[in-house]
């Protein structure tokens, strides 16, 4: 019921769909481009006849950020005192948002499917900063690449009490 009260900073709770923004594309680099050439997405390969390095079709994990973008499985949110966790139903992910106040690590050691997270309240949006992600991991939408050196950004706004929307 989109009456019933809700917390706009409580997140907490088993989500099914992601409301995403109407903004404009996020254009890429030049080795942004370069990056997505080399990546053929698994619709793609069957449409051209030729082999994908889509993660997902070898059993590695969905990475982040395209985990969030995948839409097929609920994912719930868990908030604790300095700690926000995102579970993904989709290959079992768990990503963690760090809420204490430390900032991202300049250069972190191991690259990691999900990534290293830090988070901060904006108003009544979760802004999350993430880095560390592994390079095998794809970003949003199929074929696009990145390089261990990316740093993404989400936004999270709870509309209504039953409304989450990405950014």
């Amino acid at each position: 019921d989109r009456n019933k009260p809700y917390d706009h900073h409580d997140l907490s709770h088993s989500w099914e769909y992601i409301a995403s923004s109407d903004g404009p594309p996020v254009g890429l680099t030049a080795a942004g481009r370069a990056l997505k050439a080399e990546h053929i997405s698994d619709s793609d390969a069957y449409r051209v006849h030729k082999p994908s390095n889509d993660p997902e079709l070898i059993c590695d994990p969905i990475g982040y950020p395209r985990i969030v973008s995948r839409g097929t499985r609920p994912f719930e949110v868990f908030q604790l005192p300095n700690l926000t966790i995102f579970h993904f139903e989709w290959h079992e992910t768990w990503q963690k948002i760090w809420m204490d106040g430390r900032l991202l690590p300049k250069a972190p050691i191991d690259p990691a499917w999900i990534g290293y997270s830090v988070g901060k309240w904006v108003g009544n949006e979760l802004v999350v900063d993430t880095n560390g992600v592994d390079e095998r991991a794809w970003s949003q939408g199929p074929a696009t690449g990145h390089s261990y050196d990316a740093t993404f950004q989400s936004h999270w706004r709870r509309i209504d009490h039953n409304t989450l929307q990405f950014n």
